[in-house]
């Protein structure tokens, strides 16, 4: 701290209140349900929302909208994310979404993903089937939003279980994960790469 700078005391209380504001906890909404722009305003404030497939409720991305604002129309989420591409899916730490705007500061992720540190099956296809990796791209860019299973020649492997993907898949997750291609899309464990 600089000279003129002096530390300003906070009870817990305060500090709570403080924190708990700047994740937009505080927000008063005036209608019934929440609006599109209610719903930047939250994302807005916390940057960066963890996506996860598994519903026990609902998909754990609406919840922490629903804490800040109450009641709204989820439908309202898919048409930001989606349909009017304010927001974007990314791999931060987790599978997650943010505002487009935010896009830049995410762009890191991407680089270090290009030189190998992601998951290992992704840089494998990318390192020994690379003429496959453009293919793909290709089609994405020729066809449109596509899934795996969609791609003319997906490639599957004889696998089952969790493990179960195509090299299709795991090419557009490469694409994906470098900034190539994004999601259009999204549906219970069900993407559509565009």
């Amino acid at each position: 701290m600089g000279k003129n700078e002096r530390i300003i005391p906070l009870s817990a209380e305060e500090a709570r209140r403080i924190s708990l504001n700047a994740q937009g906890f505080s927000y008063k909404r005036t209608a019934d349900k929440a609006s599109a722009s209610e719903l930047n305003f939250v994302m807005d404030a916390m940057k960066v929302v963890q996506l996860d497939a598994v519903p026990i409720v609902v998909r754990t991305q609406y919840l922490p909208f629903f804490s800040r604002l109450g009641n709204y129309d989820m439908s309202l989420y898919e048409e930001i994310a989606y349909k009017e591409d304010q927001w974007f899916e990314l791999w931060a730490h987790e599978a997650s979404i943010a505002p487009v705007k935010n896009e830049p500061f995410f762009r890191f992720i991407k680089e270090r993903a290009k030189r190998g540190d992601t998951w290992k099956g992704l840089y494998k296809v990318a390192k020994e089937e690379p003429e496959y990796v453009k293919t793909v791209l290709k089609e994405v860019e020729q066809r449109g939003p596509l899934e795996a299973k969609h791609l003319n020649d997906p490639r599957y492997i004889n696998q089952s279980g969790w493990g179960s993907r195509s090299v299709g898949q795991l090419a557009l997750n490469w694409l994906y994960r470098i900034g190539e291609v994004g999601i259009r899309e999204e549906k219970i464990l069900k993407r559509n790469m565009t």
